[in-house]
């Protein structure tokens, strides 16, 4: 029987090419072939670079990831880079209304006014802030009133930065976990343990220069 270890090794956060190099070079060392990658989303795939440098992205190694979702980069170098990994994304079925945000999106990049790619984190994120305002929506229109805690002040030094505790705040949370809504990422909803219910998942795996999702 083969015996099986794992070893977790953690990067700084500011992380940059030659902790990656020295990282992965103490890893070779010990011998494991199976990586996991748990960063933050990063653009210029350093840590896949370095790996293929090292020569670390043949097929004696395995590469799964949770940076890389359906959204990823589309250009021959990136694929190259990315060839045999593997990684599993939250499933966003395709709509009428995804499609059209997409073009949008593409369409304010050309005109300089979005920088940035758009992935599945931007389609997440654009469905909270939806979510948020709804729920926002709904209870002013319940409880007609916000109301704050202060620190101790005369109403009259009463000042916005020194806001302290929002009082509603879980009757606020309440509205929100009850959201139920159809979002660029489908329908949203929570659970009872108050995560959102996912409808499925993506596995997603570069070969041969194409992105291939199942």
């Amino acid at each position: 029987m083969i015996p099986f270890y794992h070893i977790q090794v953690a990067l700084p956060i500011q992380f940059n090419l030659s902790d990656i190099t020295e990282l992965l070079n103490k890893s070779k060392v010990l011998g494991p072939r199976v990586y996991v990658v748990h960063v933050d989303p990063d653009p210029r795939l350093r840590i896949f670079t370095v790996a293929k440098q090292l020569q670390m992205m043949t097929s004696s190694y395995m590469w799964l990831s949770t940076t890389i979702d359906s959204f990823s980069p589309t250009n021959r170098t990136s694929l190259t880079v990315l060839e045999g990994v593997v990684t599993l994304g939250q499933h966003i079925p395709q709509s009428n209304r995804k499609r059209a945000f997409i073009s949008r999106w593409k369409k304010m990049q050309k005109e300089g006014l979005a920088s940035s790619e758009l992935n599945a984190y931007g389609l997440c994120a654009y469905d909270t802030v939806w979510a948020v305002a709804h729920s926002i929506e709904n209870f002013i229109n319940e409880y007609r009133n916000i109301s704050f805690s202060f620190s101790d002040m005369k109403p009259s030094e009463i000042e916005l930065g020194k806001l302290k505790v929002f009082d509603g705040g879980s009757l606020l949370r309440g509205k929100l976990l009850k959201t139920n809504m159809n979002g660029l990422t489908g329908q949203v909803q929570f659970n009872e343990d108050r995560n959102r219910v996912i409808g499925g998942y993506d596995v997603i795996n570069i070969v041969q220069m194409t992105i291939r999702k199942v």
